[in-house]
């Protein structure tokens, strides 16, 4: 049943969960998930040169010595380099995974009693399924719209969790 708080509160209209229950994505929806990914990648592609370089400088400090510092040195360069190898294989990995989403343009639905877990820099609400449970990041003030233990059926892109829209569902007694 379409609920127009929780619509406002996550952003969404009437016609994304039309065509979420049909399984795909409004052109809207498309672009904010872009948005989205985009946001979460440049994140890796600023932080893995950053943390080679700070240990590139490690490495650096100490080869101005002789003997063993240089030994030590050498170490530290091959685990930065092992160390960028390993992060930038782990992003690009991420970053199919989440591309895939967008090609692909599949969602998926989850249907539960939702938890809502309150932190301070924003709120995750959960629903169990089979094998435990499965999370979604969001707002506080989205979180207020939610009510604890009601059921709730929710439209997301499987790979990186992005919550697409949501609707309350009356449970037949």
């Amino acid at each position: 049943m379409f609920d127009e708080n929780l619509a406002r509160a996550l952003n969404f209209i009437e016609e994304d969960v039309s065509a979420n229950r049909e399984g795909r994505m409004t052109v809207m929806q498309y672009a904010k998930l872009r948005h989205y990914i985009k946001d979460e990648l440049k994140w890796s592609i600023v932080g893995i040169p950053f943390f080679v370089g700070l240990i590139l400088l490690l490495g650096f400090s100490l080869s101005t010595g002789r003997g063993v510092v240089d030994f030590a040195a050498g170490v530290i360069y091959l685990l930065a380099f092992l160390a960028a190898v390993v992060l930038v294989r782990l992003v690009l990995s991420i970053r199919r995974g989440y591309l895939a989403d967008l090609n692909e343009g599949r969602i998926k639905a989850v249907q539960g009693k939702v938890t809502i877990n309150r932190t301070e820099d924003g709120s995750r609400i959960l629903i169990p399924i089979e094998d435990g449970c499965i999370g979604f990041n969001i707002s506080r003030e989205a979180a207020s719209v939610f009510r604890e233990g009601e059921v709730y059926r929710i439209y997301y892109a499987p790979r990186c969790h992005y919550l697409l829209s949501a609707e309350s569902v009356k449970v037949k007694s």
